[in-house]
């Protein structure tokens, strides 16, 4: 099922009467993903997320004390 709010009515529409998969590339030039990555680069990727959202959460709860 494809959102008409977040493709637009025409993508929509042809994908819903093509039967057309989307691809990671296409979801990411539409602006329905942020990013993606191979599998080999997954973990690694996650990791620098998942320590820059750590980061930023000690600076917030230092700022609070």
């Amino acid at each position: 099922m494809v959102c008409t709010a977040l493709v637009g009515r025409a993508r929509a529409n042809g994908m819903a009467l093509l039967g057309d998969d989307l691809s990671a590339k296409q979801a990411k030039e539409w602006g329905l993903i942020w990013d993606c990555y191979t599998e080999d680069l997954l973990m690694t990727e996650t990791m620098k997320i998942a320590q820059r959202l750590a980061e930023r959460l000690d600076k917030q709860l230092k700022s609070l004390s």
